[in-house]
């Protein structure tokens, strides 16, 4: 979801499934019992189009790192004596 892209995932022993662009699970293989774990095959029409750019796309990782920067600008401020005023 964090790139706007569409995922498939094919198992042998799991969840066979389609997960559209915006991540949601558009379609689930299932058995004849109901079962995903069952054998078979699932042919599903996936939408391929352009994906826009997400946020995560244009900024990358700079809030994650910007949380740690803060966090640490924190610890090092708690780790420091208080300073005494005359």
């Amino acid at each position: 979801m964090e790139n706007g892209v569409p995922l498939v995932r094919s198992c042998n022993n799991g969840v066979t499934c389609w997960i559209d662009a915006n991540g949601r699970v558009r379609e689930i293989f299932k058995d004849k019992t109901g079962s995903v774990y069952g054998t078979g095959a699932m042919t599903i029409e996936l939408p391929l189009q352009k994906h826009t750019q997400t946020f995560y796309n244009c900024h990358g990782d700079w809030f994650g790192w910007s949380c740690v920067g803060i966090a640490g600008v924190m610890l090092v401020v708690k780790i420091l004596p208080p300073r005494r005023r005359k």
